[in-house]
């Protein structure tokens, strides 16, 4: 059986001047194969973002995000898209917890 070898056209554009946006090409690719090293890129640069986030929320007395709280006007589905808009700066690259009790 003999190997097929594809000989990939590699192009990258960088579209800011500060090094933070680009773009990929790569051709001729079989058909699917887009879609799997897309999916592998995604991935890797995703998780080469600096960032921290909000992963947990507990509010006690409430048993699902569809819940409401007494005396508060958003539900709590709307709180947990506001906290989703939080932004956060570590210092370190060392993982933290942090709890905030209100």
């Amino acid at each position: 059986m003999a190997t097929k070898i594809l000989e990939l056209n590699v192009d990258f554009k960088e579209q800011s001047k500060a090094g933070d946006t680009g773009s990929f090409s790569l051709q001729p690719l079989e058909r699917g194969y887009g879609t799997t090293l897309g999916n592998a890129m995604r991935r890797v640069l995703l998780t080469s973002i600096p960032g921290a986030a909000i992963t947990h929320v507990k509010i006690d007395g409430v048993q699902h995000e569809f819940s409401t709280i007494s005396g508060v006007k958003e539900d709590v589905a709307d709180i947990i898209m506001n906290l989703k808009k939080v932004r956060f700066r570590l210092m370190d690259n060392e993982p933290d917890k942090i709890t905030l009790s209100l």
